[in-house]
């Protein structure tokens, strides 16, 4: 029987996401922690050492805007996007996935 197994969404909640981290490896004095903005006073609650961060934002609208953008901007060169060798990005393509996948790679 060739059955599919859906992706169980994971929460976008701090405390949901170091359980399910911690039923997977995470070692205890490790967590997860909510960022409410980023300045550097916002920054500043953050617990340290931070190191990962998964930014949650609806993809499909940032692409809509990017391309309502170009069509007003068509005469100005573009230029090509900044490199950032810290930053992995990666489109999620299996529905319900993002936030099991966001885990793995934090």
């Amino acid at each position: 029987v060739d059955r599919k197994l859906p992706w169980v969404p994971l929460e976008s909640n701090p405390d949901v996401i170091t359980k399910y981290a911690r039923s997977i490896g995470l070692p205890e004095e490790w967590a997860y922690s909510d960022c409410y903005g980023l300045d550097d006073d916002l920054l500043g609650f953050i617990p340290q050492p931070c190191l990962a961060v998964i930014l949650l934002f609806p993809f499909a609208q940032l692409g809509h805007i990017r391309s309502s953008n170009s069509d007003e901007n068509e005469d100005k060169p573009k230029e090509p996007p900044k490199k950032c060798d810290d930053l992995y990005f990666m489109k999620q393509t299996v529905p319900n996935a993002c936030g099991t996948v966001a885990v793995f790679h934090s």
